[in-house]
């Protein structure tokens, strides 16, 4: 599957790429029912066969969602689409127009943020 600009999943429309790691890929989606942008992670392609990376990608969701902290994104949903399994969950952005997001789910970063973010302090 491959999503480009104009996708839609459901009530998701995404918007861009905002980055990719080992298990997924992360994208910028409109919810066009709630009116706001959401960050989406799929499990990569190449692993949409694998039985185990699709209960990992569901297991760190579930761990992300009993959390409530500032410096963790809020899990809106869990889903599979075409087969893939994705995570729905809050965008985030620094205040600048230009900005890129950083998806922190668990420990992980998927792009780059300035070293003064508060949970790279708390990482290091």
């Amino acid at each position: 599957m491959t999503l480009t600009t104009g996708t839609k999943l459901g009530r998701y429309e995404i918007r861009s790429q905002l980055g990719a790691g080992g298990m997924g890929e992360v994208y910028l989606a409109q919810d066009t029912t709630l009116d706001r942008r959401v960050a989406i992670k799929f499990l990569r392609e190449t692993l949409v066969a694998d039985e185990q990376a699709r209960k990992r990608l569901v297991r760190e969701a579930q761990a992300a969602a009993k959390l409530d902290h500032a410096n963790i994104c809020s899990i809106h949903e869990v889903g599979e689409e075409d087969g893939r399994s994705f995570i729905v969950m809050q965008y985030v952005c620094q205040r600048r127009p230009d900005c890129q997001a950083t998806v922190y789910l668990g420990h992980r970063r998927m792009l780059e943020r300035p070293s003064s973010h508060p949970f790279e302090e708390t990482t290091k």
